[in-house]
């Protein structure tokens, strides 16, 4: 798409790292598991993904790994889908004139009709990816007219009987509901949340604890996100900013489909306050204060300290305090000095 639109110029070199470049003997379309993922600044910023092929049918690794790289621009289409998503979608039949709903990036459906089933490039005839040539019955900006582009079978889903034969047969907008939108969403397996397994029950407990957390002398920098306004370098040194209001936010809506990635924001806290910062800074400490204690809760779902208590505690092993006294504050956190 870069190319493509004429976003910006890539190098040689860059297009010498593309997947189907290095490894021409690549499927259409392949299984993977994401091994590690890292935020480059750029410019342009950018993800880059290490991911781990695995087996069509045991889901494990077979040795072999791909590279991605890609940014967040408008009109990118999902070229990473989850796989039970994709089970659940490819193999649905459209057949031209069959009427469709898809969810769009304001969590809004957008209605439609199939045109025909066409591949996205000559070389990969056989790739579900866009390989449906659809007919919107109006476009995003609301001018009453037809807009014909390309959808990949996991961005649709058949009409469900309950939804009105007005809207259907107009095409109107309307809002997805909570129900709606979690139905398309990865569903969390008890082992993504262990021990209970339990993805709500442990949500609903960390948000509560980390209502309680804001209050601490040490999370104040950390509640916001840092203004970059104030601080216009912090967006040029931190790949991944982060707060305290931003997790427990992730927490209700269920955005952490691991417990995984809840412990990799909040390790995050005290990597962005080192690196802005310094390890020797007042606020680097703090920040790291601040994610033992949240770890602790995270890891032990049965704890029934209060949180003071193992605030204190963890303030106690720590050499840069005495008497438990906190100096002031230093440094950048979350949001500025």
């Amino acid at each position: 798409m870069v190319k493509d639109e004429g976003i910006y110029v890539t190098s040689n070199s860059f297009k010498k790292t593309l997947p189907y470049v290095q490894n021409r003997n690549l499927d259409v379309g392949v299984p993977v598991r994401v091994i590690s993922r890292r935020i480059e600044l750029g410019p342009p910023r950018h993800i880059s993904l290490k991911l781990g092929l695995t087996n069509w049918n045991t889901g494990e690794l077979t040795g072999s790994h791909l590279y991605v790289k890609f940014h967040y621009i408008p009109g990118v289409k999902d070229f990473l889908v989850f796989r039970e998503l994709y089970d659940k979608f490819v193999e649905e039949d459209w057949k031209p004139e069959d009427r469709f709903r898809s969810l769009n990036d304001d969590g809004k459906w957008k209605f439609g009709k199939v045109k025909s089933k066409a591949a996205k490039s000559g070389r990969f005839l056989e790739s579900k990816f866009l390989c449906y040539v659809i007919e919107w019955d109006e476009d995003y900006n609301n001018l009453h007219r037809s807009v014909v582009e390309q959808l990949s079978p996991w961005e649709m889903e058949r009409i469900p009987d309950f939804v009105g034969k007005t809207r259907r047969k107009e095409g109107m907008f309307k809002k997805a509901s909570t129900l709606e939108i979690r139905a398309v969403l990865y569903k969390s397996s008890p082992a993504d949340w262990p021990p209970s397994g339990d993805q709500d029950a442990e949500c609903k407990r960390l948000s509560s604890l980390v209502e309680q957390v804001v209050d601490l002398h040490v999370a104040y920098p950390f509640v916001e996100r840092v203004n970059f306004d104030e601080f216009p370098d912090y967006a040029l040194c931190i790949e991944y900013p982060i707060d305290l209001k931003t997790i427990k936010a992730r927490l209700d809506s269920r955005y952490y489909r691991r417990i995984e990635s809840l412990k990799l924001d909040v390790l995050s806290l005290a990597t962005n306050a080192e690196r802005y910062n310094s390890s020797s800074a007042r606020i680097t400490t703090h920040a790291k204060i601040l994610r033992d204690v949240l770890l602790h809760f995270i890891t032990n779902s049965n704890s029934s300290q209060d949180v003071r208590q193992v605030y204190h505690d963890i303030i106690r092993k720590s050499s840069d305090f005495y008497c438990g006294q906190l100096r002031d504050l230093e440094g950048v956190g979350a949001y500025g000095k």
